[in-house]
């Protein structure tokens, strides 16, 4: 799992970027844990629709993680989708095909 504390830093109306520190941990004894860093942002291009790329960046054991997290969003008065394709990068491995609606 990965905690994250997150700073919104935009004050602009149809963007915004944030800042997030924290920790990626992939067992319960803490034992494989490391350092994240997170910039996420978000555009509205239209009335209703906009994009959110959530980069992230961990170091866990000497071995560098990249995470990324492509969203399409679409929003009108109480309903929302979203196309969502992620994937992750690390040494010697690429997982580059998960796509969630």
């Amino acid at each position: 799992h990965q905690n994250i504390g997150m700073v919104w830093v935009s004050n602009m109306e149809h963007s915004e970027l944030d800042i997030g520190v924290g920790a990626l941990t992939l067992d319960q004894a803490f034992e494989a844990s490391g350092f994240s860093l997170t910039t996420p942002c978000r555009v509205h291009l239209y009335s209703g629709l906009g994009f959110e790329l959530r980069p992230s960046w961990s170091w866990l054991n000497d071995n560098d993680i990249q995470d990324y997290d492509l969203k399409i969003i679409y929003t009108y008065e109480f309903f929302s989708a979203n196309v969502d394709y992620q994937w992750f990068m690390t040494e010697g491995a690429d997982l580059k095909a998960s796509i969630h609606f």
